[in-house]
């Protein structure tokens, strides 16, 4: 399909407008790294996005207060940090409304305590209704996880959950 043309299939969402280069519109990423940066839950683990055409990626340096009984990072961290990636991966090319997560599959491949972790992300698939990204977590250059999501289009419009961050 040519770059900015509307998916077939995505309903009545349209694919996120592109630049001359194939890029997607700046506004756009914004729009979405202004909403994550606003967040609540964010302040907890201060992870630092990047969005692309299709992909993103997430960094979150491991603290102690990431750590389950057994000093590893718990799971739900590297859930969190793959969930973001894919998930913002997928609405790298919704630009009207914000996508929720319909379902996630992790899969834990190495413990870890410290270090820097990265979650990787890009779009799989557009399918009817439905987008899927699959991303891998990787700690220090070792890849600790990987997982891949089903994300749907939400009735939360883009344009009014900016509008209330003022």
């Amino acid at each position: 399909m040519a770059p900015g043309r509307k998916h077939p299939r995505m309903g009545r969402h349209r694919q996120a407008r592109r630049h001359r280069s194939g890029r997607v519109e700046p506004w756009h990423c914004g729009a979405l790294k202004r909403l994550y940066a606003a967040a609540p839950i964010n302040r907890f683990d201060a992870p630092r996005l990047t969005i692309a055409d299709r992909s993103a990626s997430i960094e979150i340096d491991a603290k102690d207060d990431f750590h389950h009984a057994a000093a590893g990072v718990h799971g739900s961290v590297y859930f969190k940090a793959l969930d973001d990636a894919c998930f913002f991966a997928a609405n790298s090319i919704v630009p009207d409304v914000f996508v929720l997560t319909a379902q996630f599959d992790l899969t834990l491949e190495a413990p870890f305590a410290a270090g820097t972790m990265r979650a990787t992300a890009h779009l799989t698939e557009q399918g009817n209704r439905s987008l899927k990204a699959a991303g891998e977590l990787h700690v220090d250059g070792k890849r600790v996880a990987h997982g891949r999501g089903v994300f749907v289009p939400s009735k939360h419009r883009l344009e009014d959950l900016v509008a209330a961050l003022g």
